[in-house]
């Protein structure tokens, strides 16, 4: 069952949002809960993390049709860290990426000559493709938009959504083409039933899934916004 805002007293994993039944479910150390499914995909060594991450940047380059040359280097750290680098200052703080309560975000800086990638180690084979997605949507965005256009196209209060909103576009559109498509379908469930109603993820989100429809099978996906810069036709009725 999905993540219900309304309900009381019931256990949710922190990871992927399925309702867990007492007994069902572990409590990790720092807190979190995480259902028997997750705990059985997780991901825990650097050789694991690091194979993850160039099948997912393999498979976004072929499924998107675009190619990320920059250095990108994966720093394994763990929650708590990952917390309290969210109330730092960062030059790209990626959003939240299917977790509730914060069970998995995907932070990229940069760190002199390259991107970081920050992860979560132990994290869900599926989240932490999510969080790779994620973080080499904003790197992309870094290095293929011009800030200065996008804020002057867009505005200020909108930026948020249009940086952001592609990330989740992107990370759903790939589970779609990957075959993972009940964690597509909690991931959107996620964005659109437990943020409120002007949240920047979910607006931004909703206008780029109405300008660029996602898709089953690459070969009837006709366009994404990899491929218009800048992305969004104006006007635009989510924002």
């Amino acid at each position: 069952m999905r993540y219900r805002k309304e309900k009381q007293n019931i256990h949710y994993c922190d990871y992927c949002l399925v309702e867990m039944r007492q007994g069902k479910f572990e409590t990790l150390t720092d807190g979190r809960e995480r259902c028997r499914n997750c705990a059985q995909t997780d991901i825990n060594t650097e050789e694991q993390i690091l194979e993850l991450f160039e099948e997912t940047l393999q498979n976004m380059e072929k499924i998107f049709n675009i190619h990320i040359d920059e250095e990108v280097k994966i720093s394994i750290i763990d929650a708590n860290t990952i917390a309290q680098k969210l109330k730092d200052d960062h030059e790209f703080v990626c959003a939240p990426t299917g977790d509730f309560g914060q069970g998995t975000v995907s932070i990229v800086d940069y760190d002199v000559e390259c991107y970081v990638i920050y992860v979560d180690q132990g994290a869900p084979k599926n989240v932490m493709i999510s969080c790779f997605i994620a973080g080499l949507t904003f790197i992309w965005q870094d290095k293929k938009w011009n800030g200065d256009d996008i804020l002057s196209r867009y505005g200020e209060l909108n930026l948020g959504a249009i940086y952001e909103g592609m990330s989740i576009w992107a990370e759903i559109q790939y589970m779609l083409l990957t075959n993972d498509k009940e964690y597509a379908k909690r991931l959107e469930w996620f964005v659109l039933d437990f943020t409120e109603n002007d949240d920047i993820c979910r607006l931004g989100y909703l206008e780029y899934k109405r300008q660029f429809p996602l898709s089953e099978s690459i070969d009837t996906m006709q366009k994404t916004p990899f491929q218009k810069i800048p992305p969004l036709e104006l006007p635009m009725e989510n924002l």
